[in-house]
């Protein structure tokens, strides 16, 4: 009978160690209340979008007129533009000038917005792991979500992610990809 508990007590905080662990690895984001929206360029406005290129990227050519211009010119590439874009939106008139009305939810009173602006060839989804702040800059990591047919790859797009957050104080942040 003793063994039996003995092994019993050991199984219980094997257990119990195991979820302390993985409470941990995600306390950092439940810290905040972070939600991650991994794909959210259909939620943000055209002019913002125009004014806020990356480079790397075919953009729609704006002149551009069906049966009037050359096909050549229905897209240009983007070769002088920023790699990737960071902006923290923390007032109602930097948010509306940026999200479409209805898309996305934050009381900027209490939290903050987070978007990153990037070229990407993923598909799948990604996921917030970990945030972590360190010499005033709020480090971002964001992983990929794998699926089982292995990873999907495609030509070159924009994609745009926000992270919506309780307010931190700091307006340095890194995305930290894979």
């Amino acid at each position: 009978m003793k063994k039996r508990l003995g092994w019993l007590s050991l199984i219980s905080g094997i257990a119990a160690a195991v979820c302390c662990c993985m409470m941990a690895g995600c306390s950092s984001v439940s810290k905040y209340n972070a939600v991650l929206y991994d794909s959210c360029s259909d939620w943000i406005n055209e002019d913002f979008l125009q004014e806020n290129m990356v480079r790397g990227i075919y953009y729609e050519n704006p002149d551009y007129v069906e049966g009037v211009s050359d096909r050549s010119e229905q897209y240009y590439y983007c070769e002088d533009g920023p790699k990737n874009l960071t902006y923290v939106i923390t007032d109602e008139d930097t948010f509306s000038s940026v999200f479409k009305e209805g898309t996305i939810e934050a009381d900027l009173d209490t939290q903050t917005v987070y978007l990153y602006i990037f070229g990407d060839t993923y598909l799948r989804s990604y996921t917030l792991k970990k945030i972590k702040t360190e010499d005033d800059t709020l480090y971002l990591y964001i992983a990929k979500q794998k699926g089982s047919s292995g990873n999907v790859f495609i030509e070159i797009y924009r994609r745009c992610m926000a992270v919506v957050m309780d307010n931190s104080g700091i307006t340095n942040v890194e995305f930290v990809m894979p």
